[in-house]
């Protein structure tokens, strides 16, 4: 299927690697493995794309998954989610971007998360370096970060490291590089790796079915930490295992919670959009303006009802927001 495709269109060839995927992990490790090699004999799939994540020992090594949102716009966004996220979080909202030709869309999985490739260390600079080496591998100069929490932070210090190939900068959720993430978020971060760990004890041979239905009645008072849970359960695997690397992000929680001093983070065209949620806006104008000196009163959105998850809890809001700040960014676009 994937083989076929690429003698059509770059969207059919997506849709192909979708559902080779698809049926891939409905298939045995053991048969996954030389189905893909026999794919990779009919026709090399892109090295952006990887379907079985590999641990490394050399950190410049690592290789990101992507998602690839085809569109005829020239334009390309890098989105980058947070901490025990995956690439799916923004595809709704992302689909709009796409659709509306604002930008062919790279949903990528970090490091120790979803599809891509494990390593004890998460530093900041570690994960900026494998973002970079991602655009490199696939002919990207230029492109526009859309990033959460962790993947925003990532993105800040890629745009202070390389301001010439950032051209607009969007952050969700993301706390000032020079302030410590918020304790509300860090406190509920830390329960849910601890849950994580334990239930791995305690359900080992359960159905996957059955460790979703389990999930929920265990935290029907705390639906976030189910669906953090759930989303993160390995969909190829018949019992319960995670997909992201939890030692890695358990041992690494304090680096990526910590104060990591980031000065100068404009992007090429000095554009910047930070949208935080009502509930989890700790940190005033003040605190931004340290890392963003020229940061404008409409370049800050604050979402009314949400928490830190705003994509998840005010989608549209959220939606409405990226749209009107990209369209500025690329009014030749609309």
């Amino acid at each position: 299927l994937a083989h076929e495709a690429t003698t059509r269109n770059f969207a059919n060839y997506n849709l192909a690697q979708e559902l080779t995927f698809r049926t891939l992990n409905n298939l045995s490790p053991m048969i996954t493995t030389r189905a893909l090699q026999t794919l990779q004999i009919m026709h090399p799939l892109p090295s952006s794309y990887r379907a079985l994540s590999v641990l490394r020992t050399d950190t410049t090594s690592v290789q990101l998954f992507s998602r690839i949102l085809p569109s005829s716009s020239p334009h390309h966004l890098l989105v980058l989610h947070g901490l025990l996220g995956r690439h799916t979080n923004w595809l709704p909202i992302c689909r709009t971007l796409s659709f509306q030709r604002l930008f062919q869309v790279h949903l990528i999985d970090m490091r120790n998360h979803g599809h891509s490739d494990h390593h004890p260390s998460m530093r900041y600079g570690e994960m900026a370096d494998d973002v970079l080496r991602y655009a490199d591998r696939i002919g990207l100069h230029e492109f526009s970060f859309l990033g959460h929490s962790m993947g925003g932070r990532t993105a800040m210090h890629i745009a202070a490291d390389c301001p010439d190939r950032v051209t607009s900068l969007a952050l969700v959720g993301v706390s000032p590089c020079g302030a410590s993430t918020e304790d509300r978020y860090r406190t509920h971060i830390l329960s849910t790796l601890e849950r994580m760990r334990k239930f791995t004890l305690l359900s080992q041979t359960t159905s996957r079915t059955k460790a979703v239905r389990d999930l929920y009645e265990e935290f029907q008072q705390d639906r976030t930490v189910a669906l953090l849970m759930e989303q993160n359960l390995d969909l190829g695997c018949p019992t319960l295992r995670w997909e992201c690397n939890t030692k890695a992000i358990f041992d690494n929680v304090g680096t990526i919670f910590g104060s990591a001093e980031v000065k100068g983070a404009y992007p090429k065209h000095g554009r910047v959009l930070i949208v935080a949620g009502e509930k989890s806006q700790i940190y005033g104008a003040d605190e931004y303006l340290n890392v963003f000196p020229r940061l404008e009163k409409t370049s800050m959105v604050v979402v009314p009802g949400a928490g830190h998850w705003v994509h998840a809890e005010k989608p549209r809001e959220t939606r409405r927001a990226l749209l009107r700040f990209f369209r500025g960014v690329y009014p030749d676009m609309q």
